[in-house]
């Protein structure tokens, strides 16, 4: 017996049906993936992936702790670029093969700064930052609302 023979066998029980629109790349990917499983029909596929989901939960905990090193580590390379720039102005003991050497180290700790915010950025997945930051809103919202039911229930207010 069928998976599909399972869901029609009964003709007493009632039969819900969902429309759902796909598009044309959606629905290609969703054939694909049928022909991947090994599935015959289309809603044999959506109904077992949605029902049997397998979510895939993202633990980005570490974000809060790099991003905090990050803006640190700028800070830092700031002070430092801002202090080399200062002796290149005002230092009138330099040669100009030490000006040289100077004006080189600035230009590649700028250069390594940018390529390390580029890396930063291309690594960090900014949609799963977004959905830490909702969900921690929203059990600061839930803890606020707990607290306010327990003060309303400590003090006999209605």
């Amino acid at each position: 017996m069928s998976k599909r023979e399972l869901y029609t066998k009964d003709k007493n029980t009632k039969v819900h049906s969902y429309k759902i629109r796909f598009s044309p790349e959606e629905k290609q990917l969703l054939d694909l993936k049928r022909q991947q499983y090994g599935y015959k029909y289309l809603s044999d596929y959506i109904r077992d992936a949605s029902i049997y989901e397998n979510v895939i939960q993202i633990d980005v905990s570490y974000t809060d702790a790099v991003v905090d090193l990050f803006q640190t580590y700028i800070t830092e390379i700031r002070k430092f670029t801002k202090e080399v720039r200062r002796i290149l102005k005002y230092a009138t003991s330099l040669s100009d093969e030490e000006r040289e050497l100077l004006q080189q180290s600035l230009y590649r700790v700028y250069s390594q700064t940018k390529s390390l915010k580029k890396s930063v950025n291309d690594n960090l997945d900014i949609e799963a930052i977004v959905k830490q930051s909702k969900e921690r809103i929203y059990k600061q919202q839930l803890a606020k609302l707990e607290k306010d039911f327990e003060r309303i229930n400590n003090n006999g207010e209605c």
